[in-house]
């Protein structure tokens, strides 16, 4: 049987040639983020212990596959519903190439949050989203063998997860680059980028074209372009997020004055016996003739050290030099460093001249370690 229908698709109306061509070019920048995004990490695998460019590029491919299956099925598939067809009672070209658009998206979303928080705990227990959305995802899978055309309300629940997640991480990124002005103002561009992603997005739903015609369609693909402006900005000038994410990469800190004192010390990563102190005294102590010579010579600035696969950045000040122990190389820690030796001279500066060999004094800088490093 097959049931005939006030037809909107595919598409026939005069705004069909612009809109396909908008359309088509964002499907295929949205792509390329995404590859793009894959090759960064495969390039700097075995260096990054972070999945945040996996993260992007999932979502970004997911994303491109959405539209590439939204414009099948907009502009090439009949609506025209048939019964029976093929496993389902009834059902359409259309609807079939649809739900291939959702399991795209869908897939793309659950690796993103998979891989963030792989990294990091964003809220509750680690994995919490990635469980939440698989769970949806199951029944979803489930009703769809019964039902090819489900009702779209089905699909807003992925949406508020995945929103609620953007949520906290973006109050995650906004926490870590503040006190930095270019990568804040880089932080906004990318959220406003996602929102104007999302936003045109919505747009271009059937349940408002349905309402407001095609123009409404145009209009959320020209602010989807917008948005690609925005990440285009936001990936070409700014250094990527992950890059400020230490946690993996910092084994440990030290506290140095000018006669040789550790002031202050703290590791991130335990010995087989659990004394992570110990650890670090060693690191410390095979490169402790170099150290000396660079505090006993009261040079300032930046000083770098690789020794048996650790990275050391020293930073010297007026008063004081921070040791930082890493397990590889990152671009942009030096300056963190440096603020932080800045902070703790400019906070404990009449205690640091006057040092009487108290050190318990020195155990809130524990707080500043938190603020500067995210520690």
């Amino acid at each position: 049987m097959i049931k005939l229908i006030n037809q909107l698709f595919p598409i026939a109306d005069a705004i069909r040639f612009p809109l396909l061509i908008v359309e088509w070019v964002f499907s295929f920048i949205y792509f390329e983020f995404g590859l793009s995004f894959f090759l960064r990490y495969y390039k700097n695998r075995k260096k990054s212990k972070t999945y945040y460019d996996l993260a992007f590029a999932s979502f970004f491919i997911g994303f491109a596959l959405l539209w590439f299956f939204f414009i099948i099925a907009d502009y090439y598939s009949s609506e025209v519903i048939r019964s029976p067809y093929l496993l389902w009672s009834s059902g359409s070209d259309r609807s079939l190439i649809l739900s291939f658009a959702d399991f795209s998206i869908m897939g793309g979303a659950l690796m993103c949050l998979y891989f963030m928080e792989k990294m990091k705990i964003f809220f509750i227990k680690r994995y919490f989203f990635t469980l939440c959305f698989l769970i949806s995802i199951g029944i979803y899978f489930v009703l769809y063998f019964f039902i090819l055309d489900l009702p779209r309300a089905l699909i807003y629940p992925f949406y508020a997860i995945f929103i609620l997640f953007l949520f906290l991480y973006f109050i995650d990124v906004i926490k870590t680059v503040k006190k930095k002005r270019i990568l804040l103002i880089g932080a906004f561009i990318f959220i406003m980028g996602v929102i104007l992603l999302f936003t045109g997005f919505t747009l271009t739903t059937d349940d408002l074209v349905i309402m407001y015609g095609f123009n409404i369609r145009l209009l959320g693909s020209i602010i989807q372009l917008a948005s690609i402006l925005c990440l285009f900005i936001f990936f070409l000038k700014i250094p990527p997020f992950s890059e400020f994410d230490f946690d993996p990469y910092i084994e440990g800190i030290f506290l140095i004055n000018k006669g040789g004192i550790a002031l202050y010390h703290k590791s991130f990563v335990e010995s087989e016996d659990g004394k992570s102190g110990h650890l670090f005294s060693s690191g410390i102590t095979s490169v402790n003739i170099i150290l000396n010579e660079i505090i006993s010579s009261q040079k300032k600035g930046l000083s770098i050290i690789k020794k048996k696969g650790k990275i050391l950045y020293l930073y010297s000040g007026s008063l004081t030099t921070g040791v930082l122990i890493c397990n590889s190389e990152r671009d942009h820690i030096s300056s963190f460093l440096k603020e932080f030796i800045l902070r703790v001279e400019d906070i404990y500066l009449n205690i640091l001249v006057d040092f009487d060999g108290d050190i318990s004094i020195f155990r809130p800088v524990e707080n500043i370690i938190k603020e500067v490093f995210g520690l």
